[in-house]
């Protein structure tokens, strides 16, 4: 059984620097370089930060005095995506994608840092809050100052449900693919390293009774279309996607990560028994779930927390490591007690890094 739906190109910002071989270099060597963040409004956790660049000279423009961090990371994201598929010129893009026919679905915890400091300003001198600064408190901003540069008016969608978000983006744009509404989905997920983060990940451990753990910022987009789109543009197939599932099931991510594979056994049957290969998020039990003879991959361990980036980056990680061969179908799990948990299941075609 082919999948129906290929990933056929990728961007990644890291803390090892800007495209996905730097995350794989990274990944393949040691931990990125974590340090308490300047600012911040306590201690902990500790950041790795995405190095210094030149995002006027990246996106050709000197228009980003309002843009935040996190609409900075997915604004580069998405043209490092374009030009990896050949797209980076509109006129190009326009001959094989109408703009009505692409769509950008983004996971993220959202401009946390830009909200705050509104909120801050409004409490401080309501009357000299500035409107310029406003947008930026929208959570789908930075996907849609993305959206707008490259003429995406498909859809713009920013989900903020939990960690898990990169993977039910997934979901998302495979939903909107099958049903015919779009041609071409670039989906991922993005956060940022700010003192606001900082505490809302802080904020989190603490609730559940965890030490806070390093974390890392960053952004990664794939591109999902149909195979067969993508043989006709002549673009190469990353991966296979035969399906995501995602469920709520506060309490307990054991259930509703069986649930989520339940649902894609209902549809794929015994392909779940060929699986060879799964990336399980923090606390994800293998054993538990039936997949103890799987090879497993733990990103965090090598990477730190990497919040709602988790499922792209696991992406990226299977597609670059040259034990996962190609034709090998792996999974990709992420849920957490909170309640969202997610399921991807995919077919490598061939190895990413160079």
């Amino acid at each position: 059984m082919d999948a129906q739906l290929v990933i056929s190109a990728a961007a990644a910002l890291s803390p090892y620097g800007l495209g996905v071989q730097a995350l794989l270099d990274g990944l393949r060597t040691a931990p990125p370089a974590f340090a308490p963040l300047e600012g911040a409004y306590r201690a902990e956790p500790k950041l790795a930060r995405v190095p210094d660049y030149d995002a006027r000279e990246l996106l050709a423009t000197r228009s980003i005095g309002n843009f935040d961090r996190l609409t900075l990371h997915v604004c580069v994201a998405a043209a490092q995506l374009h030009r990896a598929m050949g797209l980076d010129d509109p006129a190009v893009r326009r001959e094989q994608l109408p703009d009505e026919r692409v769509s950008l679905v983004l996971g993220s915890s959202g401009p946390l840092q830009s909200v705050l400091a509104f909120d801050l300003q409004a409490i401080d001198e309501p009357r000299y809050v500035q409107p310029s600064i406003y947008p930026n408190v929208v959570f789908n901003v930075p996907a849609s100052y993305a959206a707008i540069r490259h003429g995406i008016r498909g859809s713009c969608i920013t989900l903020t449900d939990g960690d898990a978000s990169g993977l039910i983006a997934f979901s998302l744009a495979a939903s909107q693919l099958e049903a015919g509404r779009i041609d071409l989905a670039l989906v991922g997920a993005a956060e940022e390293a700010t003192p606001a983060y900082a505490l809302y990940r802080h904020s989190l451990a603490h609730a559940a009774g965890q030490p806070a753990a390093p974390l890392v910022e960053g952004a990664a987009l794939l591109a999902l279309e149909t195979a067969a789109q993508a043989r006709r543009h002549g673009r190469d197939a990353l991966a296979g996607v035969f399906g995501c599932a995602h469920v709520q099931s506060p309490g307990s991510a054991t259930q509703g990560l069986a649930a989520c594979l339940d649902k894609l056994r209902r549809r794929f049957g015994a392909m779940l028994d060929e699986v060879g290969t799964v990336a399980l998020a923090p606390g994800v039990d293998a054993d538990a779930l039936g997949l103890g003879g799987c090879r497993r991959l733990a990103l965090h361990q090598r990477l730190g927390e990497s919040g709602t980036l988790y499922g792209a980056y696991a992406v990226l990680d299977l597609l670059g490591d040259p034990r996962v061969a190609a034709g090998e179908l792996a999974l990709v799990l992420h849920g957490s007690d909170h309640g969202p948990c997610a399921a991807l299941l995919l077919q490598k075609h061939r190895d990413l890094a160079a």
